[in-house]
């Protein structure tokens, strides 16, 4: 049977997660420590993915990430080539250092150079949708045959905090 065609002007899924599976799907990670599933804070079920849990220094919370952390956390790449409007939908709690350390969302077209932006701490959970039709320094993404998005969190040497959450 032939996979049916969205008819114009509807929305399809190219991914979801809610980090309540083990295996880390089509994530790559890299950093250590790194970003990995942990069950403290969630926005729903029990499960969001953490910016200090993985790797060999990964630590648990609630006890705060470490310094000079450099954690990614990248899905890719994915075809746009269809589309006319694209966005990333997802949920974050981020505690940081402001002004020194950063929770960021990014997009590439490459898997190499990212651009995005960077968030400060928040207020309990957020929702946040990124409008990959206009990515800064990237412009459009959409008709891009290869897309890339991350997350990524970066600390200095000095003050921590409990750090970023992922989630849906």
């Amino acid at each position: 049977t032939p996979t049916p065609t969205p008819a114009p002007g509807y929305w399809v899924t190219i991914m979801s997660d809610d980090f309540e599976e083990p295996s880390p799907g089509s994530w790559t990670f890299s950093g250590d420590p790194t970003w990995g599933r942990d069950s403290f804070w969630s926005h729903t079920g029990t499960y969001s993915a953490w910016c200090a849990k993985g790797g060999t220094q990964g630590v648990d919370p609630p006890y705060d990430y470490l310094n000079n952390m450099d954690a990614w956390m990248v899905y890719g790449p994915f075809d746009l080539s269809d589309a006319v409007a694209a966005e990333l939908n997802f949920y974050y709690w981020n505690s940081l250092e402001d002004n020194h350390d950063h929770f960021g969302f990014l997009a590439s077209v490459d898997g190499y150079s990212f651009n995005g932006y960077s968030l400060p701490s928040s207020d309990g959970w957020q929702h946040l949708s990124f409008d990959l039709g206009a990515v800064p320094g990237l412009g459009n993404l959409c008709g891009d045959s290869s897309v890339w998005i991350a997350f990524v969190f970066a600390s200095d040497e000095m003050v921590t905090a409990r750090g970023a959450h992922v989630d849906d």
